[in-house]
């Protein structure tokens, strides 16, 4: 884990500094950090195989990662949210009729990138950002499929980025990812997450919207800890150049578009809490509970 002052910008709890904290299932194709190209198949076509392996897949275990058990441990011993956090106003202006009915928030790094300060010779971008009087150059990974998922969803759901590291950082980061605004409707940084046991958790109150209609996608679980019946884990991504985990939520995502509540929907499938109690036989701490 690099050492100050640059954790100030990330995430505290992972092993690189401006990182908030790889699938086993087996992907269509290997596919690097490229868009899909003119000689594969559309992403509908690959969205409709998905969605017919659907179909065959076990409801307790396939394309669910594991939750590991230091991660089980804090979602055990998260206490109630503090009652200082529960009348905050809302960080975001309020829907229009123009906006999506459904909410889908997303984390940013080891979710939808991987970044360090060692220079990748694979990255895909680089950029500096300058903290406590010191210019710090980021490589930036993106997860493979990233681009693609978020245009399969951008016009069907109202895309929140919200993650934990600093806005001085995220936000060069999105300007990146995202230069023209198309995907990521509004933007949350640590600023927005409540601090509990040393970890960010994202309440999702502060959004303002209807939680029935809202998503997230993280790779901590922690950080959804006070709504575990909106959230979808997803193993963290550093550099597997074959994993095609957002590639595979798209049919789910698209499926709790005809939900009138989303959460026993995630709940069934996920079943966050059966995995806290050590109930649940693809958590890692199911003989250690």
């Amino acid at each position: 884990m690099l050492t100050d002052p640059l954790p100030e910008l990330g995430d505290v709890h992972l092993d690189l500094a401006l990182a908030e904290a790889s699938s086993s299932s087996s992907c269509i194709s290997d596919h690097s950090n490229e868009s899909l190209n003119d000689t594969s198949p559309s992403l509908d076509d690959v969205v409709d195989f998905i969605y017919s392996e659907m179909e065959n897949l076990d409801p307790i275990t396939d394309g669910i990662p594991q939750i590991d058990i230091d991660q089980i441990i804090m979602l055990q011993t998260m206490p109630p949210l503090p009652i200082e956090f529960k009348h905050r106003k809302p960080a975001l202006p309020i829907k229009t009729r123009r906006t999506p009915k459904f909410s889908l928030v997303l984390d940013l790094d080891e979710t939808l990138v991987h970044c360090g300060l060692e220079e990748f010779q694979d990255a895909s971008h680089k950029f500096h950002v300058r903290f406590d009087s010191a210019d710090y150059l980021i490589s930036v990974r993106i997860r493979p499929f990233m681009q693609e998922f978020l245009e399969a969803l951008c016009d069907r759901f109202e895309i929140i980025l919200f993650t934990a590291s600093k806005k001085i950082y995220a936000d060069k980061l999105l300007d990146i990812l995202d230069p023209h605004k198309r995907y990521f409707r509004h933007r949350l940084f640590r600023e927005h997450c409540v601090m509990i046991n040393g970890n960010y958790v994202k309440d999702l109150a502060i959004l303002g919207r209807d939680l029935a209609k809202t998503v997230i996608i993280d790779n901590s679980p922690q950080a959804f800890a006070y709504h575990l019946d909106n959230g979808i884990p997803i193993e963290s991504w550093f550099d597997k150049s074959t994993d095609c985990q957002l590639l595979e939520l798209i049919p789910f995502l698209q499926s709790l578009l005809d939900a009138d509540d989303v959460r026993p929907v995630i709940r069934e499938r996920y079943r966050m809490r059966e995995v806290i109690s050590g109930g649940n036989p693809f958590s890692e701490c199911q003989q250690l509970l």
